[in-house]
């Protein structure tokens, strides 16, 4: 299960209930975090640890947008956890770990250019890009 979509859904849960952000900072204060944390009871108690520490981490995001150490940490660990072991199934099973918001008709448009494009890279590099290019 790709980890990002149910990190979005939540986090949108919880950024709709909270007050108090910072126009255009994509910050919230620790009032407005603790308030969305009480509106949302089952905030930070996903059904793992690390769920829950992903969730609180969402709040966090700007450190992956400024911080090329944590953007490639995150990156890996996204693909390790989430894409890795999905490789043997083809580029459409990774298109559904990383974006599955675009697979059974989401965004069909979106999910054929993207298979689109990783038939043209493959070209490019010679190489055959295999079957199950969608989702």
């Amino acid at each position: 299960m790709a980890m990002l979509p149910f990190l979005a859904l939540g986090v949108a849960a919880l950024v709709l209930s909270a007050a108090g952000m910072v126009a255009a900072q994509n910050f919230y204060t620790r009032r407005s975090f603790l308030a969305g944390a009480r509106a949302n009871p089952n905030f930070g108690k996903g059904s793992t640890s690390d769920d829950g520490k992903r969730e609180i981490a969402a709040f966090f995001a700007h450190k992956v947008a400024q911080d090329p150490e944590v953007a490639f940490k995150a990156a890996l660990w996204f693909w390790m956890n989430n894409v890795k072991q999905v490789l043997p199934r083809g580029f459409g099973a990774t298109t559904r770990a990383i974006n599955s918001g675009e697979c059974n008709g989401g965004n069909a448009a979106a999910m054929n250019a993207r298979a689109g494009y990783y038939r043209a890279y493959c070209r490019q590099f010679g190489v055959d890009p295999g079957s199950s290019l969608t989702c």
